[in-house]
């Protein structure tokens, strides 16, 4: 399943032509998104070449997700903390 947060309904629709994409009246393998806010772009992030939402967010999405999404949020979780403690450990040396 590919899932993507959209900005709004147009840019949905331009993005569904431009891919082809048909509806179907149960789950396929295509989900556009538009979120209530525009926090899941906060921070987004750009990995070879394609937009990914920040950490914090994927971490979240996955926590949620049916089958193995907590057990892969996990492994993001652990990115996550270890890039906390890489910043914190040099705000430390920063001020010592």
């Amino acid at each position: 399943m590919i899932e993507a947060y959209i900005h709004n309904a147009s840019q949905a629709e331009k993005l569904s032509k431009e891919l082809q994409l048909k509806p179907i009246p149960k789950e396929g393998n295509v989900r556009l998104i538009i979120p209530y806010d525009e926090g899941v772009f906060y921070q987004a992030q750009r990995i070879e070449g394609v937009h990914i939402v920040s950490n914090i967010q994927l971490y979240v999405d996955l926590y949620n997700y049916p089958a193995r999404g907590e057990e892969a949020s996990l492994a993001v979780l652990a990115l996550v903390e270890k890039a906390w403690n890489q910043a914190l450990i040099g705000v430390a040396k920063a001020s010592v």
